[in-house]
């Protein structure tokens, strides 16, 4: 492996710590309460590390939010692959996420997905 391939795949991984360390802090402490100081903190980096990963603590959770909804069509279609149908409120997809899509639209499935603090994976 070159050098190249070493520093893409550290960007990747700090990238990550510093998305894991958010994640933990929205759990915990809510949105409003996580601050870019905070998951510093968390993710063991200096603030201007997170910062030229993500422009704003907003960017961050946008990438959480794209994670979450991909790992929300990955669940769906991999429960609309299956050979038998899967009656809606069973399976990988909980009653509160179809409720929330059928009510709200896709904006509510990622404060549902946040609010429960489910494991989609």
């Amino acid at each position: 492996m070159g050098l190249k391939e070493r520093r893409d795949r550290e960007k990747e991984e700090r990238k990550r710590q510093i998305l894991d360390a958010a994640r933990d802090l929205l759990f915990a402490e809510g949105l409003q309460a996580t601050s870019v100081n905070k998951i510093a903190k968390n993710a063991e980096l200096g603030v201007g590390t997170i910062y030229s990963y993500f422009k704003s603590k907003e960017e961050i959770f946008a990438a959480l939010q794209q994670e979450g909804i991909e790992l929300l069509h990955e669940k769906a279609r991999k429960a609309l692959s299956r050979e038998k149908a899967v009656p809606i409120g069973s399976g990988p997809l909980p009653e509160a996420i179809l409720t929330s899509v059928r009510k709200t639209g896709i904006t509510s499935i990622l404060s549902t997905i946040f609010s429960l603090r489910l494991e989609l994976c």
